[in-house]
């Protein structure tokens, strides 16, 4: 009797398992958010500089945290295609970000070219920064291509 009561009250804890697992794990879906710093060297010319490029993995905004003494503004830029793709609806324009704090650009690099996109084509994606003086300096931070 005691062996059967056991065997019913595992048999129920199994059962809820799998009833609830269902709805207690959610969905996680894995993308490019882990920052990396930048260090571009800006010699005042008047021109734009370039990070590094790196993988773009789904829809979700642009991360960057700009620092340092120098405002710069930013556009996302694709490799392999010419063009700005800042912006919700293809604007195309630069953004200012705010200096020494977090900021999530929007962009429109998966929806742009959906097809090649999920076929792996213009994913990788870099930052072009544009300098708010026009003197030598030193543009740093931290950038992910996606966001949480």
């Amino acid at each position: 009797m005691q062996k059967r009561k056991i065997m019913n009250k595992m048999f129920a804890l199994m059962l809820a398992g799998v009833i609830a697992a269902p709805f207690g794990m959610g969905y996680v879906k894995a993308n490019n958010h882990g920052d990396k710093p930048y260090t571009l060297y800006y010699n005042g010319n008047g021109g734009d500089v370039s990070t590094g490029k790196r993988e773009k993995q789904d829809d979700s905004y642009v991360y960057i945290k700009h620092m340092g003494n120098v405002g710069a503004r930013v556009s996302v830029r694709v490799s392999g295609y010419s063009g700005n793709y800042t912006g919700m609806n293809g604007s195309g324009s630069y953004v200012s970000v705010p200096l020494g704090k977090g900021y999530k650009i929007a962009n429109y690099v998966a929806e742009s070219f959906p097809s090649d996109y999920r076929r792996g084509n213009y994913k990788m994606i870099y930052l072009q920064l544009s300098p708010e003086t026009h003197s030598s300096t030193t543009l740093h931070g931290w950038w992910s291509p996606d966001s949480i």
